[in-house]
């Protein structure tokens, strides 16, 4: 009886502490990047009064910061190779060698067969961008100029698929 009486003495304790902790400790504030950057803007003076969202004059901002066009002008924005599996299809950036637009073949967001395929990878300026990148770091001090998410590269490929790979270069013009 006396190791339950301590048990539950010591759960009730640790749920103290951790409300206790909740209560008088101010939890992390995560900013949204889109406040943050009206707040920059509006430094300088007074209160700008800000649209409800979806209204005609409200700007629509991606996490980036940049303005949200829809998913297909997104991808006109930048040049592309498309990518076809039997299991994939979508397309690479050129720009930054992103990899940005893929889409499941075999999968559906509804039991439907004629609804959208699930979308894994969306590009910068959609709605609700997500994609992979991939990148180069050197010292300060190396003075070596690396490519970037605005580096264009080179590819003599047309599409991606099981038996034709995609080689991309880039040449940073120091050999």
């Amino acid at each position: 009886m006396s190791d339950q009486k301590n048990v539950i003495l010591a759960v009730v304790l640790c749920f103290l502490i951790i409300f206790g902790f909740q209560y008088f400790v101010d939890p992390p504030k995560i900013e949204d990047p889109a406040l943050q950057q009206v707040t920059e803007q509006t430094a300088g003076g007074g209160v700008t009064p800000t649209p409800a969202p979806g209204s005609a004059s409200a700007p629509s901002i991606s996490s980036a910061g940049q303005n949200v066009v829809t998913r297909s002008e997104s991808l006109k924005q930048s040049p592309r190779i498309k990518i076809n599996t039997p299991s994939l299809h979508g397309s690479v950036s050129l720009m930054g060698a992103r990899i940005d637009d893929l889409s499941l073949v075999n999968y559906r967001e509804e039991v439907d067969p004629a609804s959208p395929e699930i979308k894994l990878l969306s590009p910068t300026g959609s709605p609700h961008p997500y994609y992979a990148e991939f990148g180069w770091s050197a010292s300060a001090d190396a003075g070596v100029k690396l490519p970037d998410s605005n580096t264009l590269w080179q590819t003599t490929s047309t599409i991606l698929t099981p038996s034709s790979p995609l080689v991309l270069t880039w040449d940073n013009g120091e050999g």
